[in-house]
């Protein structure tokens, strides 16, 4: 199959397929490695080919049973009903003036029979055979399993994580499950192959759709080693190089459902499957007769053409052609993830803040609640640890244990929050102004501060790019919220301009982020551990005297912003009532290291900044160009239906996924994928095409 196929199906100046009507002759073999045998008692009913997204193919093929004579015999005889054939491959062949052209191909899976009675010669009737097309092989095949690389070996384990997806948290499909890719390089009989397995040593790399599929039909489909059918990618199958998508997947699913997500009509493409010498091929297939582009992506036409005119011939039985707008739209909006910032926050004593960010992480308690705290029972008899206990209930939780940002907080001088161009790409702007009021607003009321940062494991975030510092041995997993405690300058304690911090965590206290603010939540014990200057051990009795001041302390932060990477398409003039198409890819993501952020301490307990200048870690914009390219493609545009029927059997199978150029009487011309064509031999022979009825 050439890639490349100039036809003419009416004028048939350059027709590489027979056009005239062909008889069909009937084939069967029982194992793939079999040689076909013509079987003339088969008659083919109907047969169909169709684009994946349509449905299934299928073939029906009947012969008569009883006491008859078939044309090629000499006398009457006694034929009987056929045994079970249900896994026999048949194909479908017209015979031309020169040549014999396969038209379809599967395995039989239904008899059934229609009986006329019992005579002297025993029973009669029609005895019928359906059969599905490959694509039944690929919806039957579950994946329930994955092949993963471990040193040089294949290893298959008895779950399927996610492509691309992180695999080191329960909930994969939490915001804060950060994408990652789980793809690695493996050599089999000296050509590179993928696998799961993408870690530290065996390189993290993201799959890209091309080579999910490729591994799903490599490792779950091909049977060329047991003498079955060979399996692979052919047509236009390089355009889903450019796809690198995140696709969650259940406990089973079949390869066919796994396909779809791969080669999504949604983003104006498709596939279809044909038959070759050695198996078959999934056939992809851009569904547009024009290049669309969105910044540096391109979705490609197809560049597979069939011409109908329809006025030059007397063959046709019927030839309607439909134009509808009811799936376009003039704008389209293309979503990915909420916009993640990596920022610090800072205590109000912190005298190595940046200039003007000192107080932006403040105490979230009540006085109140406080003061009866500090009290303990109120027994000024009672020991201290008396009062310790007390202090111990869940509703003293907050004090002296939840830090936050204020209230109006300016985003650390508008610097942790990025404005976006309309390609994705961060601009010099900021949101102070007019702005605030569109985004900031509402995030002020609802806080979220997310259970892990941007930041990886074992990376130096102090220069751009990030490198890796060499500390780690395992896989790098992303940190939580960190907290430092700052104290006096270990080798200049005297020096009320410099500060030594230690990882809270030192001190026994872990940290969790705060669902509803931005900040953390200590887990101190007792709570006024953290309290020094803030609770006196004169005045209140205890047993544990705080360590720290918390006006100290310095929290690195991530959270979602109130406002997404996303790309938009819109037509001039475009109003509410011409439509707005949203289409969310949510695992595409931003993430934003904001300036001056506190990322680690150097071995004497200073910290260490990511520098002056925001920066980004991750930006998904151009997975999102081809996304809107493709639904450009697709919605932009009016939809052209065609329903054509020609008289005869016509060998017509590979124009599926072909383009339909229709030129009517008056001149306009009209480009379809074809999504069907069917043979039918019920009520005299045709052949029909539909294109356009994707949906």
């Amino acid at each position: 199959m050439a890639d490349e196929t100039a036809v003419t199906i009416i004028g048939r100046e350059s027709q590489p397929y027979p056009s005239r009507p062909c008889p069909a002759i009937v084939e069967l073999k029982a194992a793939w490695a079999d040689d076909w045998v013509i079987v003339p008692e088969l008659e083919l009913v109907t047969a169909s080919v169709a684009l994946a997204s349509q449905g299934l193919d299928s073939c029906t093929v009947s012969r008569r049973y009883g006491y008859i004579k078939h044309p090629w015999e000499s006398a009457f005889s006694a034929k009987f009903a056929w045994g079970n054939l249900a896994g026999w491959w048949l194909r479908i062949s017209l015979v031309g003036e020169e040549s014999t052209t396969p038209i379809w191909i599967g395995r039989i899976s239904d008899d059934s029979r229609h009986m006329h009675g019992s005579a002297a010669h025993g029973p009669s009737g029609r005895q019928q055979f359906t059969a599905y097309g490959p694509l039944q092989i690929l919806r039957k095949i579950g994946v329930s399993q994955s092949w993963w690389r471990s040193n040089s070996d294949a290893n298959l384990l008895d779950w399927v994580p996610g492509m691309n997806e992180c695999t080191d948290r329960a909930n994969v499909t939490a915001p804060d499950a950060r994408r990652r890719g789980n793809r690695a390089r493996y050599m089999l009989d000296g050509e590179t192959t993928y696998l799961y397995g993408g870690d530290k040593f065996s390189n993290n790399y993201e799959w890209t759709n091309r080579e999910y599929a490729e591994y799903l039909l490599a490792n779950f489909c091909d049977e060329s080693d047991d003498d079955g059918p060979a399996w692979k990618l052919g047509g236009q199958a390089d355009v889903l190089k450019d796809l690198a998508d995140t696709i969650p997947m259940q406990k089973t699913q079949s390869v066919a459902d796994i396909l779809r997500k791969l080669i999504s009509r949604e983003r104006g493409m498709d596939y279809v499957v044909f038959a070759d010498e050695d198996g078959f091929v999934v056939w992809v297939v851009t569904l547009s007769a024009e290049a669309y582009s969105f910044g540096e992506k391109t979705l490609p036409a197809n560049p597979r053409r069939v011409q109908l005119t329809t006025d030059q011939t007397t063959d046709w039985i019927s030839a309607d052609i439909v134009t509808s707008d009811d799936h376009g739209y003039k704008k389209v909006r293309v979503l990915g993830g909420r916009v993640v910032v990596c920022c610090t926050l800072w205590g109000a004593e912190v005298v190595v803040a940046p200039e003007g960010l000192a107080g932006t992480l403040i105490g979230k308690w009540r006085s109140s609640l406080e003061t009866e705290y500090q009290q303990g029972t109120g027994d000024s008899d009672d020991t201290g640890d008396a009062h310790d206990d007390y202090r111990r209930q869940d509703r003293f939780r907050p004090v002296y244990q939840v830090f936050a940002a204020p209230y109006a907080w300016d985003f650390n001088e508008w610097t942790c929050i990025p404005v976006l161009d309309e390609s994705g790409q961060p601009t010099d702007e900021t949101l102070a102004g007019e702005l605030t009021e569109e985004t900031v607003d509402y995030q002020r009321s609802v806080r979220k501060t997310l259970s892990t940062l941007p930041l990886r494991e074992g990376f130096d975030y102090t220069v751009d790019p990030p490198v890796e510092d060499g500390t780690m041995y395992c896989d790098f997993a992303f940190l939580p919220p960190a907290v430092w405690v700052g104290g006096a300058d270990r080798a200049d304690p005297f020096n009320d301009e410099i500060q030594a911090f230690t990882p809270a965590e030192a001190y026994g206290i872990n940290v969790h982020a705060l669902a509803t603010e931005w900040g953390v939540r200590l887990e101190a014990h007792p709570n006024h551990l953290t309290a020094q200057n803030h609770f006196s051990c004169e005045t209140y009795a205890t047993n544990t005297a705080p360590l720290f001041d918390y006006e100290n302390l310095v929290a690195t932060i991530a959270f979602e912003t109130g406002y997404r990477l996303k790309l938009v398409a819109e037509l001039e003039g475009a109003l509410p009532s011409d439509g707005v198409l949203d289409v969310p890819v949510d695992d595409a993501e931003f993430w934003w290291l904001a300036p001056n952020t506190a990322v680690g301490v150097d071995s004497a307990g200073h910290l260490k900044l990511s520098g002056e200048t925001g920066r980004v870690l991750r930006n998904d914009a151009e997975r999102l160009e081809l996304v809107m390219a493709g639904v450009i493609s697709r919605y932009r545009a009016s939809r052209t239906r065609a329903s054509v029927a020609a008289k005869g059997l016509i060998a017509w199978p590979l124009l599926v996924g072909q383009l339909l150029t229709v030129v009517d009487t008056g001149g306009q011309t009209s480009h379809i994928p074809i999504t069907h064509v069917t043979w039918n031999q019920s009520g005299g022979a045709s052949t029909s095409l539909k294109a356009g009825f994707a949906q």
